[in-house]
């Protein structure tokens, strides 16, 4: 998780969306962006959701 974490901390995003589904990505530039991101073993049944906040020191 921890490439992740450093993709949203400097302002990245993930590639992918899910859309239409409980997992879809949403971003605000101005406020809280939600990615869900599921783990790469495909036996393990985890999805972790990462938040970014915008804060007014960024």
């Amino acid at each position: 998780m921890n490439s992740m974490i450093h993709v949203l901390k400097y302002g990245g995003t993930l590639p992918w969306t899910y859309s239409d589904t409980p997992y879809e990505k949403k971003i605000d530039p101005n406020g809280i962006t939600t990615e869900f991101v599921r783990c790469p073993d495909p036996t393990a049944r985890i999805v972790a959701k990462i938040t970014r906040i915008t804060s007014s020191n960024d």
